[in-house]
């Protein structure tokens, strides 16, 4: 015949699914965080500056190239600014691999300054590819921050 537990064993059991119950969540809520960590690599640079935005599917007449990243793996197969230190418009540019640089079909696009977001530079980045984002509003190049 099945007896219920009573008095200190009923608490104790209790406290036992409890702790485990807890001790869950907890695992589950760190895994969460590890493979968000794992999802790319965010790096600080500085924008490079170009005298005039290039012809579709053109080249930046940069005035100087400046911060350059190359997509290492896992990541999360995009180039994303998430801060810029001014407001203005930023492009994610791409190297081929005969050497020139192309324009990601999101464009110069807007992105207010000192604000955290996730704004997409670049869709669909191969592991070892060159990236760098432009401007066109600051010749001494503005701070930014990226997930690659």
């Amino acid at each position: 015949m099945f007896r219920f537990a009573s008095g200190w064993r009923r608490l104790a059991a209790l406290g036992a699914a409890a702790a485990c119950v807890s001790t869950s969540a907890v695992i589950i809520g760190t895994s969460g965080v590890a493979m968000a960590d794992v999802c790319g690599t965010a790096a600080n640079g500085t924008t490079s500056w170009s005298t005039n935005a290039p012809p579709p599917g053109g080249a930046p007449n940069w005035h100087p190239l400046r911060s350059v990243w190359v997509k290492r793996a896992p990541g999360c197969h995009d180039y994303n600014i998430v801060h810029v230190n001014s407001s203005g418009n930023y492009a994610g540019f791409l190297q081929r691999s005969n050497g020139t640089w192309f324009e990601c079909s999101a464009g110069y696009i807007s992105i207010p300054g000192n604000v955290t977001g996730d704004w997409v530079e670049c869709s669909s980045v191969a592991t070892g590819t060159h990236m760098t984002t432009d401007t066109l509003q600051f010749p001494g190049g503005v701070g930014y921050r990226v997930n690659i």
